[in-house]
């Protein structure tokens, strides 16, 4: 078994190395861009440049690991290329390279790195043919990525005004910009050694998509500040917050000016826990997990690919628990404060008040919001969303009485 920051390292080393005749500020905002994607691998996070590592692995090709990390260093320019540019065209405040050199020069850094990742293609021990495919496999997959990114841009701050069927033309972006680039990654090395590529392809474009959406939510949902809601980017889950019919004049005022100040977004968040944004995701993902577990049954060496796929389904059964949950805590006030007469230990009284005040008290929901975490964080996802410690905690910043003795 291989850890996380072994592949790291080991992918790292491999981008490194061949960059030791670059200039040197060329050299290390290249290292930089790769080092912010990077690094999520050594955090246990996905990463798709790591797809080729893992395939030699579940196929056990020992003999061919070095083969599977010189294609992951391709991938990983290739990811680096197109994550800066993405950065770039949606205004990205928090890219390190972009925040160093600037959008102009952060456009060539990223036009460099597209290119050293075809001339790494041209540098691998392999045949011409082979080469001549992958270099179609990853320029195919370039020009799809580039028409799903496209309309990506051009439904960006749109949203409100466009048609119900939109909801099918932001799934296929998700297939065409992640889905692409995912199926591209998972077939290079079958490839590279002459197999049949056909179902890690297929199974690239749900597997990708899916990773698109559920990280759109928790970009959303997850994060103090979201740049996706500041631009309305053309997203699952902002197009729920807009187009539910139900709350189609609550989502129309909180969406009157700018969405970049905190407090405004958290309202918006507030409104998408009420709206059928849990139900988009769940019918999302029953199709697209059922598309990608037939796939894994005709790979079933597939261990640590396997591995990556259910992290990501956690993840998304996680925040559709979680938004579920908080949609039952935004019902009717009345309800709940029938069951205080029944609740023996005062912990779970002031449980119970500390939900009321969710719905009812604007300086809590904004205190919550703004003190802690965020609307809905990862630690919380994966426990109750709202735990006894956060709530009382957080009660005592709103100056509501709790009697001292309560222990968390």
């Amino acid at each position: 078994m291989f850890s996380d920051e072994e592949v790291y390292q080991k992918i790292f080393f491999v981008c490194k190395e061949r960059l030791d005749n670059e200039e040197k500020p060329v050299r290390e905002n290249l290292v930089m861009a790769l080092d912010k994607t990077l690094c999520k691998i050594k955090e246990g996070k996905l990463s798709p440049a790591t797809f080729p590592v893992l395939i030699a692995k579940d196929l056990n090709r020992e003999d061919l690991l070095p083969l599977a990390y010189e294609l992951a260093a391709v991938c990983a320019f290739f990811h680096t290329s197109a994550d800066l540019v993405d950065d770039v065209q949606d205004d990205s405040k928090e890219n390190p390279v972009i925040n160093k050199v600037g959008k102009a020069q952060a456009i060539n850094i990223s036009n460099k790195l597209l290119f050293i990742s075809q001339q790494l293609i041209l540098k691998l021990r392999i045949n011409k043919k082979k080469k001549l495919e992958l270099l179609n496999l990853f320029n195919q997959s370039g020009n799809i990525m580039s028409t799903g990114q496209f309309f990506d841009l051009a439904y960006t701050n749109k949203l409100p005004e466009q048609s119900e069927s939109l909801i099918n033309e932001i799934e296929l972006i998700a297939e065409r910009k992640v889905g692409a680039e995912f199926s591209c990654f998972l077939s290079c090395f079958i490839v590279a050694i002459g197999g049949s590529p056909e179902t890690y392809y297929n199974l690239g474009i749900y597997y990708g998509a899916l990773a698109q959406v559920v990280t759109d939510y928790y970009d959303i949902l997850c994060n103090p500040f979201s740049d996706d809601i500041s631009v309305l980017k053309c997203s699952l889950p902002i197009y729920s917050f807009c187009k539910n019919p139900e709350f189609a004049e609550e989502a129309r005022l909180a969406l009157a000016g700018k969405n970049d100040l905190i407090k405004k977004q958290f309202e918006i968040k507030r409104i998408l826990s009420k709206v059928k944004a849990e139900k988009d995701l769940k019918r999302y993902f029953d199709v697209c997990k059922s598309n990608v577990d037939k796939m894994l049954e005709d790979l079933p060496n597939s261990i640590l690919l396997r591995e990556k796929i259910y992290d990501t389904y956690q993840y998304c059964t996680g925040i559709i628990a979680g938004l579920e949950e908080l949609k039952g805590y935004m019902k009717d006030a009345n309800s709940r404060s029938t069951l205080i007469d029944n609740i023996d230990t005062d912990l779970d009284k002031a449980r119970i008040m500390a939900l009321e005040h969710v719905t009812t008290d604007s300086l809590f929901r904004d205190t919550w919001e703004i003190q802690r975490w965020g609307f809905l964080d990862e630690p919380l996802l994966l426990g109750n969303l709202f735990t006894p410690a956060l709530i009382l905690e957080t009660l005592l910043e709103t100056n509501v009485n709790i009697d001292a003795t309560l222990k968390y």
